[in-house]
Protein backbone atom coordinates (compact mmCIF):
# COMPACT_ATOMS: atom_id res chain seq x y z
CA UNK A 1 0.00 0.00 0.00
CA UNK A 2 1.50 3.40 -0.95
CA UNK A 3 0.36 5.31 1.99
CA UNK A 4 2.29 3.06 4.51
CA UNK A 5 5.46 2.44 1.87
CA UNK A 6 7.76 5.08 4.00
CA UNK A 7 7.57 2.25 7.07
CA UNK A 8 8.47 -0.94 4.90
CA UNK A 9 11.52 0.08 3.93
CA UNK A 10 14.32 -2.27 5.48
CA UNK A 11 16.01 0.45 8.14
CA UNK A 12 13.83 2.88 10.25
CA UNK A 13 15.51 5.25 8.90
CA UNK A 14 12.87 7.12 6.85
CA UNK A 15 10.41 6.16 9.99
CA UNK A 16 12.15 8.47 12.33
CA UNK A 17 12.37 11.28 10.16
CA UNK A 18 9.01 11.45 9.66
CA UNK A 19 8.50 11.14 13.31
CA UNK A 20 10.73 14.23 14.10
CA UNK A 21 7.28 16.07 12.80
CA UNK A 22 5.87 15.49 15.99
CA UNK A 23 8.32 18.01 18.08
CA UNK A 24 8.21 21.07 16.02
CA UNK A 25 3.85 20.72 15.79
CA UNK A 26 3.89 20.36 19.65
CA UNK A 27 6.66 22.91 19.85
CA UNK A 28 4.22 25.45 17.57
CA UNK A 29 1.38 24.54 19.88
CA UNK A 30 2.72 24.68 23.74
CA UNK A 31 6.95 24.68 23.69
CA UNK A 32 6.44 24.07 27.22
CA UNK A 33 5.67 20.74 26.44
CA UNK A 34 8.15 20.31 24.02
CA UNK A 35 10.77 21.69 25.83
CA UNK A 36 9.32 18.80 28.78
CA UNK A 37 9.63 15.94 26.26
CA UNK A 38 13.01 17.06 24.93
CA UNK A 39 14.79 17.31 28.06
CA UNK A 40 14.00 13.73 29.07
CA UNK A 41 15.32 12.26 26.29
CA UNK A 42 12.31 11.07 25.18
CA UNK A 43 12.73 10.07 21.61
CA UNK A 44 9.81 9.63 19.08
CA UNK A 45 9.53 5.93 19.92
CA UNK A 46 6.72 6.22 21.73
CA UNK A 47 5.21 7.00 18.07
CA UNK A 48 6.53 3.83 16.15
CA UNK A 49 3.34 1.88 16.83
CA UNK A 50 1.01 4.22 16.13
CA UNK A 51 2.32 5.56 12.73
CA UNK A 52 2.87 2.22 11.43
CA UNK A 53 -0.45 0.46 12.31
CA UNK A 54 -2.28 3.79 12.22
CA UNK A 55 -2.77 3.51 16.15
CA UNK A 56 -4.85 -0.12 15.34
CA UNK A 57 -2.15 -1.61 17.94
CA UNK A 58 -3.65 1.05 20.86
CA UNK A 59 -7.06 1.38 19.95
CA UNK A 60 -8.33 -1.66 20.35
CA UNK A 61 -12.25 -0.86 19.91
CA UNK A 62 -12.91 -2.13 15.92
CA UNK A 63 -14.96 0.81 15.30
CA UNK A 64 -12.83 3.40 16.31
CA UNK A 65 -9.65 1.62 13.98
CA UNK A 66 -11.90 1.71 11.15
CA UNK A 67 -13.20 5.82 11.91
CA UNK A 68 -9.18 5.98 12.13
CA UNK A 69 -8.64 4.00 8.99
CA UNK A 70 -11.23 6.02 6.83
CA UNK A 71 -9.87 9.64 8.05
CA UNK A 72 -6.19 8.73 7.37
CA UNK A 73 -7.25 7.18 3.66
CA UNK A 74 -9.31 10.49 2.63
CA UNK A 75 -6.29 13.01 4.22
CA UNK A 76 -2.37 13.66 3.68
CA UNK A 77 -0.12 10.44 3.67
CA UNK A 78 1.37 12.51 7.02
CA UNK A 79 -1.64 12.30 8.93
CA UNK A 80 -0.71 10.04 11.18
CA UNK A 81 2.19 11.54 12.47
CA UNK A 82 -0.26 15.04 12.76
CA UNK A 83 -2.73 12.23 14.65
CA UNK A 84 0.20 11.68 17.34
CA UNK A 85 1.30 15.38 17.67
CA UNK A 86 -2.49 15.73 18.56
CA UNK A 87 -2.61 12.69 21.01
CA UNK A 88 0.67 14.39 22.73
CA UNK A 89 -0.71 17.68 23.15
CA UNK A 90 -4.48 16.28 24.24
CA UNK A 91 -1.68 14.02 26.95
CA UNK A 92 0.13 17.08 28.03
CA UNK A 93 -1.65 17.01 31.85
CA UNK A 94 -0.61 13.31 32.47
CA UNK A 95 2.79 14.01 30.39
CA UNK A 96 3.64 16.63 33.51
CA UNK A 97 2.42 14.69 35.66
CA UNK A 98 4.82 11.52 35.20
CA UNK A 99 7.15 14.08 36.13
CA UNK A 100 11.37 13.90 34.64
CA UNK A 101 11.43 10.03 34.10
CA UNK A 102 11.58 9.42 30.46
CA UNK A 103 10.29 5.79 31.47
CA UNK A 104 6.98 7.07 33.36
CA UNK A 105 6.62 9.59 30.12
CA UNK A 106 6.79 6.41 27.35
CA UNK A 107 4.45 4.27 29.54
CA UNK A 108 1.91 7.45 30.09
CA UNK A 109 1.81 7.94 26.30
CA UNK A 110 1.74 3.99 25.56
CA UNK A 111 -1.17 3.52 27.59
CA UNK A 112 -4.19 5.01 25.67
CA UNK A 113 -6.84 5.96 28.21
CA UNK A 114 -10.79 4.43 27.52
CA UNK A 115 -12.12 7.62 27.09
CA UNK A 116 -9.83 9.11 24.51
CA UNK A 117 -12.03 11.93 22.45
CA UNK A 118 -11.05 10.59 19.41
CA UNK A 119 -13.06 12.64 17.03
CA UNK A 120 -12.01 15.81 18.82
CA UNK A 121 -8.58 14.39 18.17
CA UNK A 122 -9.08 13.72 14.76
CA UNK A 123 -10.41 17.28 14.32
CA UNK A 124 -7.33 18.94 16.16
CA UNK A 125 -4.86 16.67 13.73
CA UNK A 126 -6.76 18.32 10.77
CA UNK A 127 -6.53 22.10 11.81
CA UNK A 128 -2.69 21.12 12.72
CA UNK A 129 -2.41 20.48 9.18
CA UNK A 130 -4.25 23.43 7.97
CA UNK A 131 -2.63 25.70 10.57
CA UNK A 132 1.38 24.05 10.06
CA UNK A 133 1.62 22.04 6.74
CA UNK A 134 4.50 19.29 5.99
CA UNK A 135 5.96 21.75 3.67
CA UNK A 136 6.08 24.60 6.42
CA UNK A 137 7.33 22.34 9.12
CA UNK A 138 10.14 21.06 6.72
CA UNK A 139 11.53 24.31 6.84
CA UNK A 140 11.29 24.29 10.67
CA UNK A 141 14.69 24.76 12.43
CA UNK A 142 14.07 22.05 15.40
CA UNK A 143 13.04 19.48 12.50
CA UNK A 144 16.17 20.26 10.62
CA UNK A 145 18.53 19.81 13.69
CA UNK A 146 16.26 16.42 14.75
CA UNK A 147 16.89 14.88 11.19
CA UNK A 148 20.46 15.55 11.39
CA UNK A 149 20.47 13.81 14.40
CA UNK A 150 18.30 10.63 12.65
CA UNK A 151 21.20 10.89 9.89
CA UNK A 152 24.33 10.55 12.19
CA UNK A 153 22.52 7.85 14.03
CA UNK A 154 22.14 6.15 10.94
CA UNK A 155 25.14 7.01 9.49
CA UNK A 156 27.06 5.68 12.62
CA UNK A 157 25.18 2.61 12.47
CA UNK A 158 26.10 1.51 8.82
CA UNK A 159 30.17 2.73 9.59
CA UNK A 160 29.24 0.15 12.15
CA UNK A 161 28.23 -2.76 10.08
CA UNK A 162 30.63 -2.09 7.42
CA UNK A 163 33.45 -2.42 10.13
CA UNK A 164 31.37 -5.68 11.07
CA UNK A 165 30.97 -7.04 7.65
CA UNK A 166 34.66 -5.90 6.76
CA UNK A 167 35.67 -8.06 9.93
CA UNK A 168 34.03 -11.30 9.15
CA UNK A 169 35.29 -11.25 5.75
CA UNK A 170 38.53 -10.67 7.21
CA UNK A 171 37.72 -13.77 9.91
CA UNK A 172 35.82 -15.92 6.96
CA UNK A 173 39.63 -15.10 4.21
CA UNK A 174 42.24 -16.26 7.45
CA UNK A 175 39.61 -19.74 7.81
CA UNK A 176 39.82 -20.16 4.11
CA UNK A 177 43.68 -19.35 4.11
CA UNK A 178 44.65 -21.96 6.85
CA UNK A 179 41.80 -24.59 5.36
CA UNK A 180 43.52 -24.52 2.68
CA UNK A 181 47.27 -24.64 4.43
CA UNK A 182 45.79 -27.39 6.18
CA UNK A 183 44.70 -29.46 3.44
CA UNK A 184 48.37 -28.96 1.82
CA UNK A 185 49.79 -29.98 4.77
CA UNK A 186 47.90 -33.34 5.46
CA UNK A 187 48.21 -33.75 1.59
CA UNK A 188 52.22 -33.34 1.50
CA UNK A 189 51.78 -35.20 4.97
CA UNK A 190 49.74 -38.40 2.95
CA UNK A 191 52.14 -38.69 -0.17
CA UNK A 192 55.00 -38.02 2.39
CA UNK A 193 53.96 -42.00 4.23
CA UNK A 194 53.13 -42.91 0.51
CA UNK A 195 56.31 -42.25 -0.80
CA UNK A 196 57.92 -44.13 2.59
CA UNK A 197 55.95 -47.09 2.50
CA UNK A 198 56.59 -47.53 -1.41
CA UNK A 199 60.10 -46.87 -0.81
CA UNK A 200 60.94 -49.44 2.17
CA UNK A 201 58.64 -51.89 0.05
CA UNK A 202 60.82 -51.59 -2.86
CA UNK A 203 64.35 -51.26 -0.60
CA UNK A 204 62.86 -54.91 1.21
CA UNK A 205 62.04 -56.62 -2.01
CA UNK A 206 65.34 -55.28 -3.65
CA UNK A 207 67.23 -56.28 -0.70
CA UNK A 208 65.42 -60.15 -0.09
CA UNK A 209 66.41 -60.65 -4.16
CA UNK A 210 70.08 -60.04 -4.00
CA UNK A 211 70.34 -61.90 0.16
CA UNK A 212 72.10 -64.56 -0.60
CA UNK A 213 70.56 -66.68 2.64
CA UNK A 214 67.91 -66.50 0.22
CA UNK A 215 69.14 -68.44 -2.72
Amino acid sequence: MDVLIEYLDETMERTSLLLSYIYPLVNRCNPELCEHMQRNDLGTIFALSWVITWFSHVLGDIKRILRVFDFFLASHRMMPVYLSAAFVLHRERDIFDAGDEMGYIHKCLSVIPPDLPLESLLERAGDLFLQFPPTEISQDPMLIHLNNQVYEHFNLIERRNARRFAQQQEASNLRNRLFVRVTLWTVTAVVGVAVAVLYHTYSVEQWTAIDPWNS
